[in-house]
């Protein structure tokens, strides 16, 4: 379970759109099941500022604009020329994200 739950919670610190509550309970949500949800709250805590600190240290070697400043430029441009494309689309059911 800590392993899965690195891994999730490193995923979407690197996507950059969650702060650390919400990535703690959609961690809590996501390994539903696996163990007590205090626990897995708990676990997630743990992890989720280390994760944080990591990336922001990784984030010191890029450069200045990087490959995914240009894919998210590049849908905008789909999208303001009336074309539907979507740049990050999440699965819905059971086991979505796993």
């Amino acid at each position: 379970m800590i392993t899965e739950a690195r891994r999730h919670i490193v995923n979407h610190v690197a996507r950059g759109r969650r702060d650390c509550p919400t990535i703690v309970e959609d961690t809590v949500e996501y390994l539903h099941g696996e163990a007590e949800p205090a626990q897995i709250r708990a676990l997630a805590w743990e992890l989720v500022g280390p994760a944080f600190e990591a990336h922001l240290a990784a984030q010191a070697g890029w450069p200045e604009r990087t490959d995914n400043d240009r894919l998210t430029d590049a849908f905008q441009a789909l999208d303001r020329a009336g074309i539907v494309a979507r740049e990050e689309s999440r699965r819905r059911g059971s086991g979505a994200g796993r």
